[in-house]
């Protein structure tokens, strides 16, 4: 069941430009490895856009540990620490519950 890696950091105005890059690199570099992401998303703070939360979901803990093995995940966080102004924070998380619109479908995390 989904599984999280969440990152949070501070990039500095002076070096977006340099973050974005090392994002699109990675992005590219992670789509065509084995286990790869299902989504990969950045989010900026509205009130103070240096505040970066990443959120990374895999299909499964397996495959985010299958991905991990690729090295890359650390790879990218090594590019962040050349481009944030805090060291990156990250944290996992495994899917406990969700619910959507439409169907009315409710999730029990099955690894949680």
């Amino acid at each position: 069941m989904h599984y999280l890696v969440v990152t949070e950091c501070r990039v500095p105005m002076a070096l977006r430009q340099e973050f974005v890059g090392a994002v699109q690199r990675w992005e590219q570099q992670a789509s065509a490895a084995d286990g790869a992401p299902d989504i990969h998303a950045v989010y900026l703070d509205s009130a103070d856009p240096s505040k970066v939360l990443i959120v990374t979901q895999f299909s499964s803990k397996r495959d985010a540990e299958r991905f991990d093995d690729t090295g890359l995940m650390e790879a990218f966080h090594a590019d962040l620490l050349r481009c944030a102004a805090t060291p990156p924070d990250r944290s996992t998380y495994d899917l406990f519950y969700a619910a959507g619109p439409g169907e009315r479908r409710v999730i029990f995390g099955q690894d949680a």
